[in-house]
C-alpha cells in the first residue's frame, strides 16, 4: 500500500507539478536524477527543452559545482524523459523533504518510473573508475529518515524494491553486455558529506558490506520505493576510496564523468527502454 505524503509537502510541490504539467514536461513518462557531471552525457539533439530550477514555483535550487540546476526534457527513442540536471544534498543545509523534492514532483506529475544516477567512490577494490555499478541495496549513513515526508510512517520490514528488481537488472546487464559495457552490482552507502571519508570510515564501510560510497541517493530512492514507483539506480565509479592518504577533488569526479559519457548515455537509454516496456 502506498504511503500518504505529508499534506504540507503535497501543497508545496503541487504548485511545482502544476506549473510543469502545463508545459512540455507534462508528457514525460520517466524521470531521471542526474548525479555529478552525468547530464554531460546527453547530446544537443537529445534535448527538447530546458528551464532553470529557479523558474519552477516552490522548487529548490542547487548550490554545488557540477549540479547545473536545470530541468531538461530529453527524447529517448520517442519517450520523453524529465531530467533533473543537478540534485539537492543534505550537506547544503536543506530539509529532508527538499532533498527528495525531485521524486515528489515527478510523482505528483504522474510519473511512475525514476532512474537515479550518482558519482561514487569505490570501496570494492575490484571496481575501478569508469565502472557502472547497479545499486542492489543501500546503507543509510545520513542519519535521517522520511518521517517528515510521509504521514503515518510505521515500523515495517525494509524490503527495498531494488532488491526485488533482479529481473530488470538482469535484462539491463544483458543489453549493455552486447555493446561491451559490463555492469557491476553492489551496495551503495549514503553519507552526508561534504568531505570524503577518513581511512577508518573506509575500513568500517567495507566491513559492513558497502561496495561504493557517496553523498546522495539513499533517501531519494527510498522515497520513490515508498511511493511504489519503478526504479533503477546506478553509480558511476569515479575514484577508489583508499586507506592511505590521498587527495580527491570534485573536478576529478567531473572529469571522469565526462570521459565516461558514452557508457552513461547507453545505460540511460537502455534503462528507459526497459522501464516503459
Amino acid at each position: 500500500m502506498t504511503l500518504k505524503l505529508n499534506n504540507k509537502i503535497v501543497n508545496k510541490y503541487s504548485k511545482s507539478a502544476e506549473y510543469l504539467s502545463n508545459t512540455v514536461f507534462g508528457d514525460a513518462k520517466v524521470a531521471l536524477t542526474a548525479g555529478s557531471g552525468i547530464s554531460q552525457s546527453f547530446l544537443p539533439e537529445d534535448i527538447l527543452f530546458s528551464i532553470p530550477y529557479d523558474e519552477i514555483p516552490n522548487f529548490p535550487t542547487t548550490t554545488v559545482e557540477g549540479h547545473a540546476g536545470n530541468l531538461l526534457l530529453i527524447n529517448i527513442n520517442g519517450t520523453k524523459v524529465m531530467v533533473f540536471s543537478g540534485r539537492f544534498h543534505l550537506y547544503e543545509g536543506i530539509e529532508v523533504s527538499e532533498s527528495v523534492s525531485q521524486v515528489i514532483v515527478a510523482y505528483l506529475l504522474g510519473i511512475r518510473n525514476h532512474i537515479f544516477t550518482n558519482a561514487a567512490g569505490s570501496l570494492n577494490e575490484t571496481y575501478l573508475p569508469g565502472d557502472l555499478m547497479l545499486i542492489n541495496d543501500t546503507l543509510n549513513f545520513t542519519y535521517r529518515n522520511l518521517s517528515s515526508v510521509f504521514d503515518g510512517m510505521e515500523f515495517r520490514k525494509n524490503t527495498s524494491k531494488h532488491t526485488r528488481n533482479l529481473e530488470i537488472y538482469k535484462n539491463l546487464n544483458a543489453v549493455l553486455t552486447t555493446i561491451g559495457i559490463n555492469l557491476k552490482f553492489g551496495v551503495y552507502a549514503g553519507v552526508i558529506g561534504p568531505y570524503y571519508e577518513t581511512r577508518s570510515e573506509i575500513r568500517m564501510l567495507r566491513r559492513l558490506g558497502a561496495d561504493a560510497v557517496g553523498m546522495s541517493t539513499v533517501l531519494e530512492l527510498a522515497t520513490a520505493e515508498l511511493l511504489e514507483m519503478n526504479t533503477i539506480s546506478c553509480s558511476l565509479i569515479t575514484n577508489t576510496a583508499k586507506e592511505i592518504p590521498q587527495k580527491v577533488s570534485h573536478q576529478e569526479v567531473m572529469d571522469l564523468a565526462l570521459n565516461s559519457h558514452l557508457d552513461i548515455r547507453e545505460f540511460i537509454f537502455a534503462a528507459t527502454n526497459l522501464l516503459i516496456r
